[in-house]
């Protein structure tokens, strides 16, 4: 006959003793035994209190982060699963009595620069299976910006980011370069726009949107105008000059 009545687990401890007939007792002597209730369909519970969800969390790159918990069941817990970013699941140590409905954890990760995402599942002693918790903290790693102006004397950049500053990894900044007098803005170049967003196309353009990378160095570059008001009057499609003769013309003429 099925047992229909739902009741707390149960344990019981057999213990070996007193061995006869020549017989030695090993090093194990005792066992516990789980019961385990066979209508238990109740889901457990997990909750994270470090970090806290949204939290930002100053750090290192390549740093470690001791994530902490706690899990729940109305008949006790087996294990935590967590997840990082989507990666493979991770079982942290629990701690709990023999018998309690309760149990805390705590696991040591690596997160990435940026927004990081937790993924917790418990585990009952039936094997029920928690709904997933999903928790998001930002981990914040400063890095060094270098920005350089290949001729101060054409330009400048936004005020705070020429020469270096400390920047959030991971972080997307704009920084927009202004010309000087007789000067025009030719494009940026870095050491590496590897994963920093910026087209080939947004590098022609003053006002700069990047993501922060690991030793970023950017440079604003400046060249001489190459327009000139001495020019006869006409409609020009493209950037013009005027001739050398028209030059010679003007001067003879005094104009």
């Amino acid at each position: 006959m099925a047992d229909s009545l739902s009741e707390a687990n149960e344990t019981l401890t057999l213990t070996l003793s007193q061995p006869t007939g020549g017989a030695t007792l090993g090093a194990q002597t005792t066992m516990t035994v789980v019961i385990l209730d066979t209508t238990d369909t109740k889901l457990p519970t997990v909750t994270i209190s470090t970090p806290k969800a949204n939290a930002i969390v100053p750090g290192s790159l390549g740093g470690s982060l001791d994530v902490l918990g706690a899990a729940a069941d109305d008949k006790g817990i087996s294990s935590i699963q967590v997840q990082l970013n989507g990666g493979s699941i991770t079982i942290p140590s629990i701690v709990a009595a023999l018998g309690s409905k309760t149990a805390t954890w705590t696991l040591s990760i690596n997160p990435i620069p940026g927004i990081n995402e937790l993924t917790l599942r418990s585990i009952d002693t039936r094997g029920n299976v928690s709904k997933p918790l999903l928790s998001k903290f930002t981990y914040q790693v400063t890095s060094t910006l270098t920005v350089n102006v290949n001729d101060d004397s054409g330009g400048s950049v936004t005020k705070g980011f020429a020469p270096s500053s400390a920047r959030f990894l991971s972080t997307s900044y704009k920084i927009t370069a202004t010309s000087k007098k007789g000067f025009i803005f030719s494009g940026w170049t870095a050491n590496n726009f590897a994963n920093t967003g910026v087209t080939p196309a947004a590098q022609e353009l003053p006002a700069l949107t990047f993501i922060m990378q690991p030793g970023l160095v950017l440079t604003a570059n400046f060249i001489l105008n190459p327009f000139t008001v001495d020019v006869a009057a006409g409609v020009f499609h493209s950037l013009v000059a005027p001739h050398e003769s028209h030059r010679q013309q003007q001067y003879h003429h005094g104009v």
